[in-house]
């Protein structure tokens, strides 16, 4: 039969064999989701994260490459600060009305001097064009104003409930789109099915900018109608179907674009035009590319909060003092006791027996003959009731004796005991006193 240490070398090659097993698998599991996120399909279509043909990483990564600022946002529109110097790029967006707490501060970032650049992503397969321009249900748009409000640090100035008048302006006010305050609306172009390769509209934007030509494909079925007098058309994807445009308000700029593409990683790389995209972010030396349109947002982790709140050390001292507190179970703070030298042979174990008499003699208690007397009284209760004179003597040795005469007075109990059943009857067994 092998020994301890031996299965104990047997299984350690096992063991190292799982170990390495799982550290493969640990380093391919995470080389598969480094992949993936440096691939950035993970993130919705025209997000500045996202490095495929459908994503717009390479725009935001050039211009951190000429020395602008690029920043991408994650907050609520309510709660962000920009400064007048600052150009807000949201990249594909879906047709559909904004709430009037955005509407605000969209155009009063504007007003005080910065730009907003909005462009339109692709219609959702299955859509179709009278989905595509509707505003959205009344109750949408309360939800997204009561989650707006949620989100803003602001409390609530009052809670009584609105009057019906009061009621029905805020309706009306929500339901004003922000295109209709712009002075234009959004329509969608007829196409034959020849003209949707692979299931998607594509025309060909063609307009002039700075006395030169434009010419860029068009992959959007939108354009914009209904326009005011102090929108600029810059690209035509038909006549009178202008699909990028421009105007000034107050002290800024805004620059509509019914789709995305020409800021798409693709166009950077098939159809780049350099000219179109100074004149539309080259005014202004902060870049931000608004990622809350796409559905992500930042949430505060606990390590962030720990950051905040300045608690490393705290956390230190207590992973200290959680290392001392295992190091103090698994090893005491006294100094082991020196082991004693093998001498011979292990001596042999004792019965139970022997154990209580060491007990009895490490701990022996005052009154141990009257103790055990009582003990062999409760089963030798007939023999008791014949021999009472007997008994009556046992329990006077037993309460008057001291330690040095217990000796004596037990052999005496004992001939107390096995003098009756010698007189009586010699073959007749006396009780077991052992």
């Amino acid at each position: 039969m092998p020994r301890p240490s031996n299965k104990r070398r047997a299984l350690l090659p096992a063991a190292l064999g799982l170990l390495l097993m799982a550290a493969l698998f640990v380093v391919a599991t995470s080389h598969l989701f480094v992949q993936r996120f440096q691939r950035g399909d993970l993130f919705p279509a025209y997000s500045s994260l996202r490095s495929d043909p459908l994503g717009v990483k390479v725009l935001a990564e050039g211009l951190a490459a000429t020395g602008r600022e690029v920043k991408r946002n994650y907050t609520p529109l309510a709660n962000l600060e920009l400064s007048t110097n600052t150009t807000l790029v949201q990249v594909g967006l879906k047709a559909r009305f904004l709430g009037k707490q955005k509407q605000d501060r969209l155009l009063s970032f504007v007003e005080q001097g910065g730009q907003l650049l909005m462009a339109y992503g692709p219609r959702p397969p299955g859509q179709s064009r009278a989905e595509e321009c509707e505003c959205p249900a009344e109750d949408e748009d309360k939800a997204e104003d009561s989650t707006e409000e949620q989100q803003t640090d602001e409390p609530s100035l009052s809670t009584k409930p609105a009057s019906a008048a009061e009621t029905t302006e805020t309706d009306e006010e929500k339901t004003t789109g922000l295109l209709k305050r712009l002075g234009l609306e959004l329509a969608v172009a007829e196409f034959e099915e020849a003209d949707r390769p692979k299931g998607r509209y594509r025309t060909l934007a063609q307009g002039q900018l700075a006395s030169s030509a434009l010419q860029l494909p068009w992959f959007s079925a939108r354009y914009f109608t209904g326009l005011a007098e102090e929108w600029q058309v810059i690209l035509q994807s038909g006549p009178e179907q202008p699909v990028l445009i421009a105007r000034p308000w107050g002290e800024g700029r805004i620059i509509l674009a019914s789709d995305a593409y020409f800021l798409s990683n693709e166009a950077m790389w098939q159809h780049r035009q350099p000219r179109l995209l100074a004149w539309a972010l080259g005014r202004t030396t902060t870049i931000v590319f608004d990622e809350t349109v796409h559905g992500l947002s930042r949430q505060r982790s606990l390590s962030g909060l720990l950051k905040d709140f300045q608690l490393q050390g705290v956390v230190a001292g207590l992973l200290l003092v959680a290392v001392l507190f295992v190091w103090r179970s698994s090893q005491p703070l006294l100094p082991p006791r020196p082991s004693l030298p093998h001498q011979g042979k292990q001596g042999q174990g004792r019965d139970q027996f022997s154990g209580l008499v060491n007990i009895i003699r490490r701990h022996p208690p005052t009154d141990l003959l009257a103790t055990c007397l009582a003990h062999w009284q409760k089963g030798q209760g007939h023999w008791c009731q014949k021999h009472p004179e007997q008994l009556q003597e046992m329990k006077k040795l037993a309460s008057h004796t001291n330690k040095k005469d217990m000796p004596i007075a037990y052999q005496r109990i004992r001939t107390l005991i096995h003098a009756p059943a010698t007189k009586q009857d010699p073959e007749r067994q006396s009780p077991n006193v052992e």
